[in-house]
């Protein structure tokens, strides 16, 4: 999950803000 934030290049502040990186987030969950 942490590399749809490091993506970004920041730590997750604020999830919401970030639908698409909260979909990705679950993808990485289901596939790991």
């Amino acid at each position: 999950p942490l590399s749809a934030y490091e993506s970004l290049g920041r730590r997750p502040r604020c999830g919401r803000c970030l639908p698409y990186a909260r979909s990705i987030v679950e993808e990485e969950s289901v596939a790991a």
